[in-house]
């Protein structure tokens, strides 16, 4: 199996490789999806004289398997510390509070995406595991010798025994099968099959028998849906943690066939990172010690433009107009600010329309927050006056995501950028 390792938005591209017609059409294919909702491409393809190819990462972190079995790995820009910074950075996006012991997980040299977020899987398992697996009553039909629970005559009468020493009843049981750990044992075999250390294979391994010891069974399949049924009580409240891992699992494995669990076929896994970034800077927002600013993400979405009822001679067109939903909006003593996130190096021409059209529409100064991949911005500029809104700013500023991996707390590090660029700016 052939592997290429490339760092996400490096200016350094691939060696030259010889992908087959199918891996082409898959990576264009995809980058025709990731350009319908972000404007930018998952794989840049430069192609050569001699028909082969280089590569370039873009606004994804990961594993992606081509059809033809060759594995892009993609590591985070980040460099120090990249994928312990990337899943603190998760973890507090996603509003995981880590209950495990032993502090932070480091992964071994080598090791896989798979491999680190599994290492990552395992202790929030074991720490489950260790204080005590959910159980529940759960309702159980069987023929046993004792009667138990609600006798069931219709089957009594219906079995073929001259004489009975076994008698069908329904009765509740206190069990570990339930949906929770029915879930964290499926993706813990999922995981088995996908990691590459020995080591972490073994304690996947280990934390299976565990649960199946306790007569969990283990579904055939269990999709992202079967996960969202199961609501957060005080009583499995400890399994938040685990379930928000089990769902990201799920979002990123496919299905072909479900005869037997060994037939799930595992492709790619990937964070996007325009949508991490996002969120991030969204909960960065909501944190923000100054009681006086109120921070909204993706508010109601604001019409551009308006149909002409009695246009003359019309026939309709009916496509749908462009309607208008920054990232974040924020309010401060009835003044606005806008502020938009775009995971990449530099903006282009469609970043500045979206800008302006944003400051000709809310009236407000507008903040276009990017992570610092080469060099850091701190610039403004206005409208031209001819436009009437020339008292307005656009402001580009950057997120330095190596000076908070050289801080003592990564995340708190880049909360504080995030909080330094709204306090400087005034909200008109």
């Amino acid at each position: 199996m052939t592997t290429v390792t490339l760092r996400e938005h490096s200016r350094v591209p691939s060696e030259l490789l010889e992908l087959q017609p199918k891996d082409l059409d898959w990576i264009i294919n995809e980058n025709d999806e990731e350009e319908k909702v972000h404007n930018q491409k998952k794989l840049e393809i430069t192609h050569s004289a001699d028909g082969k190819v280089k590569l370039k990462a873009k606004g994804y972190v990961g594993a992606i398997s081509l059809p033809s079995g060759i594995i892009i790995n993609i590591e985070p820009k980040i460099e120090k510390n990249s994928w312990e910074n990337l899943f603190k950075l998760f973890e507090y996006t996603e509003n995981i509070e880590p209950k495990y012991d032993g502090g932070h997980v480091f992964a071994e040299k080598g090791d896989s995406l798979w491999d680190i977020f599994a290492n990552i899987f395992i202790k929030n398992t074991m720490y489950l595991i260790h204080t005590g697996l959910y159980r529940t009553y759960i309702s159980k039909t069987e023929e046993i010798t004792a009667i138990r629970g609600r006798l069931l005559i219709t089957q009594n009468i219906r079995s073929p025994q001259k004489f009975r020493t076994k008698h069908w009843c329904e009765f509740d049981e206190l069990s570990y099968d339930v949906l929770e750990n029915q879930l964290v044992l499926f993706c813990t075999s999922l995981l088995v099959k996908k990691v590459k250390n020995n080591k972490t294979k073994q304690e996947l391994i280990r934390i299976k028998n565990i649960i199946q010891s306790q007569d969990v069974t283990l579904k055939t399949k269990f999709s992202l849906s079967d996960a969202n049924l199961i609501i957060i009580t005080r009583m499995n409240k400890k399994y938040e943690p685990i379930f928000r891992y089990c769902k990201l699992i799920l979002e990123n494995f496919a299905y072909k066939k479900f005869s037997n669990i060994a037939q799930n076929e595992i492709p790619s896994f990937t964070i996007s990172m325009w949508k991490l970034f996002e969120n991030f800077v969204a909960k960065a927002l909501a944190e923000h010690t100054n009681e006086d600013i109120t921070s909204t993400l993706k508010e109601k979405k604001k019409n551009i433009l308006e149909s002409i009822s009695d246009y003359p001679n019309r026939k309709i067109y009916a496509a749908d107009t462009p309607k208008l939903e920054p990232d974040h909006t924020l309010t401060k003593n009835n003044k606005k600010l806008i502020l938009d996130t775009k995971w990449k190096s530099s903006v282009n021409s469609n970043d500045w329309y979206q800008m302006i059209t944003y400051a000709l529409a809310f009236k407000c100064d507008i903040v276009l927050v990017l992570p610092k991949f080469n060099k850091d911005y701190s610039d403004g500029f206005k409208i031209p006056e001819e436009f009437d809104l020339s008292e307005l700013t656009i402001h580009i500023k950057t997120i330095d995501f190596e000076r908070a991996s050289e801080s003592d707390n990564f995340i708190v590090d880049l909360k504080s950028q995030v909080h330094e660029i709204v306090d400087e700016i005034n909200f008109k």
